[in-house]
């Protein structure tokens, strides 16, 4: 049965997405094949969902810890424009080399 994470679930939730999207050919254009590849996809799913748990939505998770869901309310993508340039520091550490 599907539960509601916590703040607390926010690290368990970005590894969940990041071994998801690990393949996936959208996230493969700006996250390019590297050794630091896997960390950085979490990472960049942390950020995600700490801003989700922040107040701009819910994140899902099932009960074996295999499948993690974000949802945007309305209006909560993209965040407003003082929490972007928030976020902004940390999203440039995720992509140095893409930008």
């Amino acid at each position: 049965m599907p539960r509601l994470a916590t703040r607390e679930d926010a690290d368990l939730a970005a590894g969940i997405l990041a071994r998801a999207f690990a393949a996936d050919p959208v996230v493969a254009a700006f996250v390019r094949e590297s050794p630091t590849r896997a960390e950085r996809l979490k990472r960049f799913f942390g950020i995600e969902c700490r801003q989700t748990l922040s107040g701009y939505g819910e994140i899902w998770l099932d009960d074996d810890g295999l499948g993690a869901a974000i949802w945007r309310r309305p209006g909560g993508y993209p965040e407003p424009a003082l929490a972007q340039l928030r976020s902004l520091p940390r999203y440039l550490m995720f992509f140095p080399r893409e930008f």
